[in-house]
């Protein structure tokens, strides 16, 4: 499914989950690249540091060649400078015309530091879809046989089954969707207030089997805290991205972000159309 894979190799932990996750979603004929952002807090003079950073990147290509040999893949090494992860790996999977970008949950250790600030921050505007790998993937992670999907009816969730669809039958996969119903405000009746509840429960099921060939799951409660249950009986969770507005840096994280740091499961989360 996808063709041309970037994957964003920080610390030895993160990268290794990256790569574990990485290797089970691109294409047999699929190329894979790992690469190493160096943040820079300002642009160097031309003639600055040539020596040095020739030894950084003769480093890192080396690492991530050890990397590639250690998981058995075939892959290219590449190593920028930026000024910040997101910005360097947005970039150059836009210079690449990649379809996926992959990168580890947060969490990790010093070594992983600059990735750990920025991986909720990768998930904002990417060029293309970004799958994270939770903490622990490469040593726990298996095959991709139960595929979820995030719906709630929203044309993101729609093309986050669609996308699901197409995934769950490449790799003859179990495909199941789930929404989290919000509780009213306001209810009709008080006095029955857990029927009316669970009837609203029964209507998003009934909703998501209608679709059509995805086992339909539906729960009362705060989406974030019900995904982290249904991520649990999952191997990969899809979820669509709604539109940024500059206020929505200042408020609440996204969905996506928000479950970043505690899914079980990988998260594929699509870029906003």
């Amino acid at each position: 499914m996808f063709e041309k894979v970037l994957v964003g190799v920080g610390g030895d932990k993160a990268g290794g989950d990256a790569i574990a996750l990485a290797k089970g979603l691109v294409s047999p004929q699929g190329e894979l690249t790992l690469l190493h952002v160096y943040v820079v807090t300002s642009k160097p003079a031309p003639d600055s540091g040539a020596v040095g950073e020739a030894a950084k990147r003769r480093y890192e290509r080396q690492r991530l060649a050890a990397l590639a040999g250690e998981f058995e893949i075939d892959a290219r090494a590449a190593w920028v400078e930026a000024r910040s992860v997101r910005r360097g790996l947005h970039q150059y999977a836009s210079g690449e015309h990649a379809d996926l970008l992959v990168v580890g949950a947060t969490g990790y250790d010093e070594l992983a530091r600059d990735y750990v600030d920025d991986t909720h921050k990768v998930l904002e505007d990417a060029p293309c879809t970004v799958a994270v790998a939770p903490t622990g993937y490469s040593e726990l992670g298996g095959a991709i046989t139960r595929i979820g999907v995030a719906y709630d009816g929203s044309p993101e969730s729609e093309r986050a089954l669609a996308l699901a669809r197409t995934l769950a039958a490449q790799r003859h996969a179990v495909l199941s969707a789930f929404e989290a119903v919000q509780a009213p405000i306001h209810v009709g009746d008080p006095a029955n207030q857990e029927a009316e509840l669970e009837e609203r429960v029964e209507e998003a099921r009934g909703r998501i089997a209608a679709l059509g060939g995805v086992d339909a799951s539906a729960e009362l409660g705060d989406a974030v805290d019900e995904l982290v249950h249904y991520a649990e009986s999952i191997d990969l969770l899809v979820l669509g991205s709604h539109r940024y507005r500059p206020i929505d840096r200042f408020l609440l994280q996204s969905t996506a972000q928000q479950l970043a740091d505690v899914a079980s499961s990988p998260l594929l989360v699509l870029p906003r159309a």
